[in-house]
């Protein structure tokens, strides 16, 4: 199953799995103990996200992606209805230009780090999957609203170097961009190579075209 294209949760799998999920909720828990685990903040949040990201998520997944060039940077921002989207080193069409033409279908493939980085890109280039690029991130982000709740995504193809943000006083080097969810917003942000680790749960898209 780990390199099915994967199809849409039914309404009927939604309904079952919140079904199983009331069935282990302790009847018995005081206000006190329920607080601390409801929320976005909240202990049980952190932990079934993790559920998630280990049960299903061993490997690799891969999906399905439509790629249409006639939409801009700023449609696609829109089509993904981020809560958040960092501005620091402006994540624009100016800084992650899109180029090219026409209607594309393709697979696009996600890795879980196993053996750095190195060894992500090193697996790509065995199976002649490129890194995404943020076309690709976007029309994923867009089509598959739900995926960067369990893990964060990473597009090598589009980087950019940027050098001191002074707002942030820091150093970025190259920019990655990124979909992440954090405190209960999805998020349309940016890392260097060297703070990956912040990220929890990441994986590392990758495409190949559908002939």
């Amino acid at each position: 199953m780990d390199n099915e294209i994967v199809r849409p949760m039914t309404p009927g799998q939604l309904k079952d799995l919140a079904a199983t999920a009331i069935g282990f909720v302790p009847n018995e828990l005081t206000w006190n103990e329920a607080q601390l685990l409801v929320g976005s903040k909240g202990v049980l949040n952190k932990e079934v996200r993790r559920l998630f990201f280990d049960t299903l998520y061993k490997a690799r997944r891969e999906f399905s992606i439509i790629v249409d060039y006639s939409w801009s940077f700023n449609d696609l921002v829109t089509a993904g209805y981020y809560d958040e989207q960092w501005t620091e080193i402006q994540i624009t069409a100016g800084t992650f230009p899109i180029e090219g033409e026409g209607v594309y279908e393709r697979r696009c493939v996600l890795f879980k780090e196993t053996d750095g980085l190195s060894g992500v890109l090193r697996e790509m280039e065995c199976e002649n999957i490129k890194p995404a690029k943020i076309e690709d991130l976007l029309a994923l982000g867009a089509q598959y609203p739900g995926l960067q709740q369990y893990f964060s995504i990473f597009a090598h193809g589009s980087e950019c170097s940027f050098g001191e943000i002074s707002s942030l006083g820091m150093p970025v080097g190259i920019a990655t961009p990124i979909l992440d969810y954090h405190e209960g917003r999805r998020r349309l942000v940016w890392c260097n190579r060297e703070s990956r680790d912040v990220f929890s749960n990441r994986m590392y898209a990758g495409v190949t075209s559908v002939h």
